[in-house]
């Protein structure tokens, strides 16, 4: 298979490629998807022909390409708002189901349709999401119980 994009194209094609590669592996540290790590050296090995050396470094002793520190900088952000965006979430769903849980504790989720479930967690999630944009974490608390 052949494919022909712009220069601007395969930059962006590289940043996806890197933000793809950084989802499944940057959490990882023995066990890294290989396929996931090849593909995106296979990606990024095009970068000094298409005008972007820039954007990745060869390491000479393993034989393969690495993002630069420049690509790495560049799409900090983005990975960053979307760490916020992910922790939000999950902070409020996890909220949400627990307290969902302990009302609703006697009915079995297995039985319950989406659509009653959907309206039975709902005012949890309004609840989070609504302390959450005005107050973050300020008012949040752990509590150990013994």
């Amino acid at each position: 298979m052949q494919i022909t994009l712009s220069q601007d194209q395969y930059r962006k094609l590289l940043n996806l490629v890197y933000l793809g590669n950084w989802l499944v592996n940057s959490y990882r540290s023995e066990e890294r998807l290989e396929e996931y790590d090849k593909l995106a050296e296979d990606i990024m090995s095009f970068a000094p022909s298409a005008g972007l050396k820039d954007r990745v470094e060869f390491d000479e002793f393993e034989g393969r390409y690495y993002p630069s520190r420049k690509l790495d900088e560049e799409m900090r952000s983005l990975w960053e708002e979307y760490d916020e965006d992910v922790f939000w979430n999950m902070l409020i769903d996890g909220l949400a189901e627990r307290d969902f849980g302990r009302k609703y504790n006697g009915e079995s989720l297995d039985t319950m349709e989406w659509e009653e479930y959907e309206k039975k967690i709902e005012p949890f999630l309004k609840k989070y999401e609504k302390e959450v944009d005005e107050h973050g974490l300020e008012r949040l608390e752990v509590r150990l119980i013994s």
